[in-house]
């Protein structure tokens, strides 16, 4: 992803109009692991053809990174709009 190898698993499942997912990544070299979550978030917000209407990032203990996002795309040709909340960490 983005140059970044890395290994992923994901699930979904959609209930009503909502789909609900989880994903993990395991980063083969751990020091891009702020660049593998800009690249997640990056994609992340892609999929839905969106921008990023809220984002807060921390460091937590031991170094390790929590980012949290909210994107929305616009509801074009009549289609519902699409909402993105993401919690990422490292």
């Amino acid at each position: 992803m983005n140059g970044i190898k890395l290994a992923m698993n994901m699930t979904a499942t959609e209930i009503d109009d909502t789909l609900f997912a989880i994903g993990s990544a395991k980063i083969i070299d751990t020091g891009q692991a702020s660049a593998a979550l800009q690249a997640i978030k990056t994609m992340l917000v892609k999929n839905i053809n969106g921008t990023v209407t809220s984002e807060t990032a921390n460091v937590v203990t031991g170094g390790s990174q929590m980012m949290a996002l909210g994107a929305a795309d616009t509801a074009e040709n009549g289609h519902q709009p699409k909402m993105l909340f993401a919690h990422l960490y490292s």
